[in-house]
């Protein structure tokens, strides 16, 4: 069966742009709602008009490691390979989760969709494939994992690397959400989304 997972943000007019678009390529329809979303009954009141909907009665916070965390766990439970849509009058702002479930979801995943009330944007995970962890970002990740934070001097200890090498990788891993500073300046540990990425 396919099925296209949507997380609705704030426009019932790009989720009715999707589902005319997209939809009817899909058996089964998944509505998720993002988290402090306004005006949320009506939304779904309008959301079930629109097509007959399944709806989880869960929120998901794409701000949030522990939200994108949820989500994956949603996906990866369903069975055959779904599809995703983001969808929200600016759904720009939710970008970096986007980039985060496509980083860690590619090989569960069909497509991601980004969907405004201009347009409908399938990103391609094919080059999500290919430019995933590379081995020395995930060789930082298993160091990382083994205590509950470390210093930088120590992670390069540890990794036979140059302090500036790994600073670098932490860098990108910063970015991606997968490590965070720890409980004082120049600690580094692993996220939760860090170990699901491992």
């Amino acid at each position: 069966m396919k099925t296209l997972f949507i997380v609705l943000g704030d426009s019932l007019k790009a989720l009715s742009r999707l589902l005319d678009e997209v939809s009817s390529s899909y058996e089964k329809v998944v509505l998720l709602v993002h988290k402090g979303l306004e005006r949320e009954a009506d939304m779904l009141e309008g959301a079930r008009a629109l097509r007959d909907i399944l709806y989880y009665n869960f929120k998901i916070d794409m701000g949030s490691q522990e939200g994108i965390i949820s989500l994956a766990d949603i996906i990866v439970s369903e069975s055959g390979t779904p599809s995703l849509a983001i969808v929200g009058r600016n759904p720009d702002r939710v970008l970096v989760a986007v980039l985060n479930v496509a980083y860690l979801l590619s090989d569960y995943l069909e497509k991601l969709y980004i969907v405004s009330e201009d347009s409908v944007t399938e990103m391609s995970l094919l080059s999500w494939r290919l430019t995933r962890m590379k081995d020395y970002e995930k060789m930082v990740l298993r160091a990382l994992s083994a205590k509950r934070e470390m210093k930088l001097r120590e992670l390069a200890t540890r990794l036979g690397r140059s302090s500036s090498y790994v600073n670098k990788i932490l860098g990108r891993l910063l970015e991606l959400g997968l490590v965070e500073r720890g409980s004082r300046r120049g600690l580094y540990r692993i996220t939760p989304l860090g170990k699901i990425a491992l």
